[in-house]
């Protein structure tokens, strides 16, 4: 289903949006996309709960400018300034914050928000490492089985296709194994990005 895919144009779109209100030709411009395109894109991403229409603060103009809907992205806004942090961001909004920068974050993304079943499941997240054709992540869960029953996933987002493999423990296997200073364990932690807790 489209409303679950976040592809690389939205993502483009949502890292702009984070830096300052725009309306939908100077997004296009910025962007390289055709108006029809980027107000499309635009009215996805509202109907998603992403952004939202207002008008510009200046007033001058008659036009409507789309902003990140206030806590929804809090993760991109506060890379800037973290002294304007208020409130814990939800486990999304640290997501997309700890994903800025990363090369993988539109396929994360992607995985998440179309497989929502298996995201349910999931106590803790982080990136192991990631190569050209793969992206490795370490699920902490008490529902390992969901994810060792199928530990890989192929997600596209326009021609290019990334392999998602999971490494899935739980709470106490993790523990166990770095109490007992088990060199896999201790490796594992010591390569992994918390994405986020919940």
């Amino acid at each position: 289903m489209d409303i679950f895919k976040i592809t690389e144009t939205r993502w483009s779109i949502l890292k702009e949006l984070a830096n300052q209100e725009e309306s939908p030709k100077k997004l296009a411009q910025k962007l390289n996309l055709t108006l029809a395109n980027t107000s499309h894109q635009l009215k996805f991403l509202e109907a998603s709960g992403f952004v939202q229409r207002k008008k510009p603060k200046n007033g001058k103009e008659q036009r409507i400018v789309y902003a990140l809907k206030d806590q929804t992205i809090l993760g991109l806004k506060i890379g800037k300034n973290p002294s304007k942090i208020e409130l814990r961001p939800s486990h999304f909004d640290q997501l997309l914050f700890n994903l800025i920068g990363e090369k993988s974050a539109s396929f994360i993304l992607t995985f998440l928000l179309t497989f929502q079943e298996a995201e349910k499941k999931i106590d803790k997240l982080a990136l192991k490492d990631e190569h050209k054709e793969e992206i490795h992540l370490v699920v902490i869960t008490q529902d390992v089985n969901l994810f060792r029953e199928k530990n890989e996933y192929d997600i596209t987002i326009g021609e290019k296709t990334k392999k998602i493999i999971f490494w899935s423990h739980t709470v106490e296997e993790i523990e166990q194994g770095l109490n007992t200073q088990d060199a896999y364990f201790q490796q594992l932690v010591k390569d992994s990005k918390c994405l986020y807790e919940k």
